[in-house]
């Protein structure tokens, strides 16, 4: 067990070096990351399967990564002071600056306030989770997949769904050229 501890070492650093730079500087330290990795490794030791024809450092990649991304979605989650995405986060993914052009008559702080309310209003715990993991943690689709437990294509969905549901509600609110 030592020695495979050993051996893998430099691929935990690899993987929580790569991890830190995505997402946790502001959430996790680098070596709190790397504690985390090793625990991953180690629970991949006690699960891999060598019958089923994949390398180890393969199958305790997947398995590192998988640990740091569960200890950050807990911290996001414990952390009181982040409730749902900024809005200003969110401009990317419905394209607000279409809206903004599109109603002159309503101030670029009224529409944001809109969206925050029909964010609250209108998703769902889950919705909203995988909202402000897209957007305000700039997690890709693959990565949230893994934290929320489900596959990519129905992580996939909610965010299109979500996504659907901000833009109705927009549009019920006069704001019509949301593509």
């Amino acid at each position: 067990m030592e020695k495979t501890i050993l051996e893998n070492r430099q691929l935990v650093k690899k993987i929580a070096g790569k991890c830190f730079k995505k997402y946790g500087n502001y959430l996790m330290e680098f070596d709190d990351m790397v504690s985390i990795g090793f625990i991953g490794l180690i629970e991949a030791m006690g699960k891999f399967d060598a019958s089923r024809g994949n390398k180890f450092p393969t199958y305790a990649a997947y398995r590192i990564k998988g640990a740091i991304l569960d200890e950050t979605m807990k911290l996001l989650k414990s952390n009181s002071k982040i409730k749902f995405m900024s809005l200003e986060d969110l401009e990317a993914g419905i394209l607000i600056s279409t809206a903004l052009s599109a109603a002159s008559e309503i101030s670029k702080r009224e529409i944001l306030s809109l969206i925050d309310k029909i964010i609250k209003e209108n998703l769902n715990e889950l919705e909203g989770e995988i909202i402000n993991l897209k957007y305000k943690t700039d997690l890709p689709l693959k990565d949230i997949s893994k934290i929320k437990r489900l596959s990519r294509g129905r992580v996939s969905q909610i965010h299109k769904k979500a996504l659907l549901k901000i833009k109705e509600s927009l549009k019920s609110n006069g704001i019509t050229e949301v593509e």
